[in-house]
């Protein structure tokens, strides 16, 4: 991906979240299917890891720390 896209991603201040929403689902639908898949695996596994945040002390602040840079 290259770093416009990347930037891309991150809405401007002020834009309205509906409007930042839209934005976004307008950029992953420019993705190619293997990107989109690959990123609802991601999802899933991240939001797997977080409903048991209890056991793992792996919050959802606490992933986005580990898993936000890469």
């Amino acid at each position: 991906m290259n770093t416009y896209l990347y930037n891309s991603f991150f809405p401007s201040p002020g834009l309205p979240d509906d409007q930042a929403v839209e934005r976004i689902r307008e950029l992953i639908h420019t993705l190619s299917p293997a990107r989109v898949i690959v990123m609802r695996y991601l999802f899933s596994f991240l939001n797997h890891l977080s409903q048991y945040s209890d056991e793992n002390l792996m919050y959802p602040y606490n992933l986005a720390i580990c898993f936000g840079p890469t």
